[in-house]
């Protein structure tokens, strides 16, 4: 039986990773902010915070060990990180051509940040692999799900804006609708849990209350993107409440990680 400080730092690369993928879609979100002139006084430092977040957590990650509070890199885990490395370069050099509003640079970011969340994506997966043996299945898999929860408002608001730029409309309204029913299935899970594949376990008051007002706060914000993402012409005025109503939901996704990593932790 892993003891419980080996839980606790299998459970914080997992939340670490989630992390990750996070910021990659606020600095996606940041960066078609400031392209679209909507909100964009802030853009900039936004932009610059969410990098050096991302710089951090790559190198907690990378490195590991005990004094960081982590597991030590697995085989596996190096290998996820070289993924990243290249895709991630890549994406700074492009946001930097977003920002100096290079003409074509705006698609050419769309793709270089979904194929770097989409690596971080595999990191979180190889994470809750390595974390099952640690944790038990159920408890790495639902401290994943509900630290994934936390990027998914922001990824469907970066791709609302996508849309309002032009960048593919349908296809961004295609994603945007599939990472709603992902949102819903993560949170139905944490609430009832993963059977027959992990016996379920009724969630404790703290994570029924989380889960409770998430889902308000999610039904506000997916009603406005949907009427916003279905506008050829979306106004500035929605498309800054969908920031607001993400950074909200940011907000409560946070807490309800929090509940569920001491959960899964035996806190």
């Amino acid at each position: 039986i892993a003891s419980r400080s080996t839980e606790v730092r299998y459970a914080t690369a997992l939340d670490l990773s989630s992390r990750q993928t996070l910021t990659v879609h606020r600095s996606l979100c940041a960066a078609y902010r400031s392209w679209l002139g909507i909100g964009a006084e802030r853009c900039g430092e936004e932009i610059e915070s969410e990098l050096a977040r991302f710089e951090g957590t790559h190198a907690a990650l990378k490195g590991g060990g005990p004094e960081l509070g982590l597991p030590m890199p697995s085989s596996p885990v190096a290998a996820a990180h070289a993924r990243i490395e290249p895709l991630w370069q890549t994406f700074r050099s492009v946001l930097e051509e977003v920002r100096a509003r290079q003409a074509d640079a705006p698609q050419r970011l769309d793709r270089a940040g979904q194929a770097l969340a989409e690596a971080c994506d595999r990191l979180g997966s190889v994470y809750e692999a390595e974390a099952r043996d640690v944790m038990g299945w159920g408890a790495a898999r639902q401290v994943r799900h509900a630290g994934s929860l936390r990027g998914i408002p922001h990824e469907v608001l970066q791709r609302l804006y996508a849309a309002a730029m032009g960048i593919d409309p349908e296809a961004q309204r295609r994603a945007i609708a599939a990472r709603a029913t992902i949102f819903d299935a993560a949170r139905e899970m944490l609430r009832v849990g993963d059977a027959p594949l992990a016996p379920p376990s009724p969630p404790g008051p703290a994570i029924r209350v989380q889960l409770d007002v998430l889902q308000r706060a999610w039904g506000e914000f997916h009603a406005l993107v949907s009427d916003s993402a279905a506008d050829p012409s979306p106004g500035a005025e929605g498309l800054l409440r969908g920031r607001d109503l993400a950074d909200s939901l940011l907000t409560g996704t946070e807490a309800l990680a929090r509940e569920v990593m001491k959960r899964g932790t035996r806190e």
